[in-house]
C-alpha cells in the first residue's frame, strides 16, 4: 500500500512537472519553430507519459479514488510552482474599493 501512495506522489509531481515544461515550451514557440519541436515541450510530454505510468502502478495497488486524491494535487501544486503566481498578483487595481473596508 505505502508503494502504491509513493507511485500516486511521484505521478502528481511528474505531472505538474510536465504541465510547466510544456507551458514554457509553447510561450517559446514562433511560427518557425512550433510547440511540437521545442525541447522543453517534448519533455514536458514525456514527463506526462512517465506520470501517467506510475498512476496505472498506483492504480494496481490502491483504490482509484485514494489515487485520484493524491493525484488531484497536481492542480495546487502547478499553481504554486507557476513561475510569477504569488499573493502579490492579486492585488486589486489602484484606485479600486479594498474588500477590507
Amino acid at each position: 500500500m505505502l508503494l502504491g501512495i509513493v507511485f500516486a506522489v511521484v505521478a502528481m509531481v511528474l505531472n505538474s512537472l510536465g504541465a510547466l515544461l510544456q507551458a514554457d515550451g509553447a510561450r517559446r514557440a514562433t511560427r518557425k519553430r512550433p510547440a511540437f519541436i521545442q525541447p522543453r515541450y517534448v519533455i514536458g510530454l514525456v514527463t506526462d507519459l512517465l506520470a501517467w505510468g506510475c498512476s496505472v502502478l498506483a492504480l494496481r495497488v490502491l483504490p482509484v479514488f485514494a489515487v485520484q486524491a493524491v493525484v488531484g494535487g497536481t492542480i495546487a501544486m502547478t499553481a504554486v510552482l507557476t513561475p510569477g503566481s504569488s499573493a502579490r498578483g492579486c492585488r486589486s487595481p489602484p484606485g479600486s474599493p479594498s474588500r477590507g473596508a
